[in-house]
């Protein structure tokens, strides 16, 4: 056997160039096929219409109301309503992996979100909720329809139902005031955004409601003082932007 592939071997080697470049065309054709047949074979709970996008390792389907899209495995992913020219217009739902439960939903207009949108954990309790408004958009430098229109009121909760952070958005940035939570409700930081930039008077809290650190920031965003204490209120550090820290 040993000397079989040997000689095998051997021949393949001594073979001309161009003998060997059809060879390995050869193959990869074969493998092609085979994932292409493999592409083909819909899982079931995949209508047979879909497309598969290679890319994006999902099933695709548009009707003339709604948009689907599915896991590999045939459970569905996403179903949103479109326009007659297959823009997202209307609502918009996404699923839970082998789940029908809803995780995402809300409303697009024209290709972008538009109004209150929600995101919740798998058991149904509220993660995101989120304000966006159509035609109020930030601009990046490529064309993103779905990003950069968060606009108002922001709300993140921790899994057990309680606040975990609260603030607002204009044109895409966080601005106004800001707070945070820790997990049993107590206060962790306040303060003040604009275009997504610390500004004024940030206060910063221990898990006992202790000021933990004061930050004073101009409208730039520049640190202009950072006042830091120990757990049991005493003053620890001073920093200025422009001097060495201070600290007892």
């Amino acid at each position: 056997m040993k000397i079989f592939f040997k000689i095998q071997n051997y021949s393949f080697i001594h073979r001309p160039l161009h003998s060997r470049l059809m060879y390995f065309l050869y193959i990869i054709f074969i493998l092609f096929i085979i994932i292409d047949c493999k592409a083909n074979d819909l899982p079931s709970g995949i209508p047979e219409a879909a497309k598969f996008d290679r890319k994006k390792n999902i099933y695709i389907l548009s009707d003339e109301k709604f948009n689907y899209v599915y896991y590999p495995n045939g459970s569905l992913y996403e179903k949103c309503e479109h326009d007659e020219n297959l823009k997202l217009n209307g609502r918009c739902e996404n699923y839970l992996k082998d789940s029908n439960k809803i995780i995402s939903y809300g409303n697009f207009k024209n290709g972008q979100r538009h109004g209150v949108w929600t995101w919740t954990f798998p058991d149904g309790q509220n993660y995101v909720i989120q304000n966006f408004t159509y035609g109020k958009k930030k601009d990046f430098w490529i064309p993103i329809e779905i990003l950069g229109n968060e606009n108002g009121p922001y709300q993140r909760f921790y899994p057990n139902g309680i606040l975990e952070e609260e603030g607002s958005f204009d044109t895409g940035e966080k601005t106004g005031f800001w707070k945070k939570y820790y997990p049993d409700g107590s206060l962790e930081y306040t303060g003040n955004y604009l275009k997504s930039k610390k500004i004024l008077d940030w206060k910063y809290f221990y898990p006992n409601d202790n000021l933990e650190a004061k930050e004073l920031y101009d409208r730039n965003g520049v640190l202009i003082q950072r006042t830091t204490y120990y757990p049991n209120g005493s003053l620890w550090c001073i920093i200025k932007s422009s001097e060495q820290a201070t600290c007892n």
